[in-house]
This record gives C-alpha cells, structure tokens and sequence, in this order.
C-alpha cells in the first residue's frame, strides 16, 4: 500500500504509519516512492542523488549491484519493512432495494432546493394557496 502524498523528495521524515524515518526518492519513472533511511544490504533500489541533488531512485534486478556512488536502500512498504498494523479491509458497499447512496453534489442540491421551498412557503400571503395570492 503506497504513502499519502510525499513531502519534497529527499526529505528525511517519519513514516506516517510506524514512524520509522524515511527517504523520499523519485523513481526513473517520476513516481515518488519511501525508502528506508539507512542503507540496507538486501534492498532492491540503488539510491542515489543526481546533479541537481535530487535523490533518485532505481531498481535493481536480481544479481546487479549498485555503481560506487549509489547505495542499496529498501522500498518502505506494508509487504517489505513497515511494521505499522494492517489497515482494515475496506467496507462492502450496500447493496439491495434498500441500498441509498446520496452523492455530494445531490446533498447540496437537495438543500438548495428545500431552502427554495421554505423561502417561497414565507413569502406566501397566510392562509391562501399561492394562486389566490397572485389575484
């Protein structure tokens, strides 16, 4: 399960989940990806930090080895080294006759509607229909 959106890549932070420190990196794809902080012997990413002082990131295959000025780091992920409980499985929605969802945009609508209604309902003479009035 990937990280909510990531602070500047390079920023040394805390896991959100464990609070373990972690590295920002931007992968040679653009994405943005947590690393454990400290070098790892078995990770699969060579980390790295460009001319720019991005640091970078990217994975190795099985046998490769990091250049001299990278280092091996580990992807920080539930399946690999966060220790932060799992997250409960989402909810099933409702289903059936009697499953009703009101979106959003259909709540505000509603309400916009029904304040209509009650303006129009104070504006009305007492004790007549709106037709009589308008004679």
């Amino acid at each position: 399960m990937a990280e909510q959106t990531p602070p500047m890549p390079g920023s040394k932070v805390p896991c959100r989940k464990c609070g373990k420190p972690i590295i920002w990196a931007t992968t040679t794809a653009g994405n943005h990806i947590p690393i454990d902080a400290q070098p790892d012997p078995a990770g699969n990413q060579a980390v790295f930090k460009d001319v720019t002082g991005t640091v970078r990131t990217a994975q190795l295959r099985a046998g490769d080895q990091p250049e001299g000025w990278q280092r091996r780091g580990m992807p920080h992920f539930p399946a690999t080294t966060c220790t932060a409980p799992p997250e409960p499985p989402p909810r099933p929605a409702p289903t059936g006759p009697d499953a009703w969802v009101m979106t959003f945009a259909d709540h505000e609508r509603l309400l916009a509607e029904t304040a209509a209604e009650q303006a129009g309902w104070a504006q009305r003479p007492s004790g007549r229909s709106e037709q009589e009035g308008q004679r």
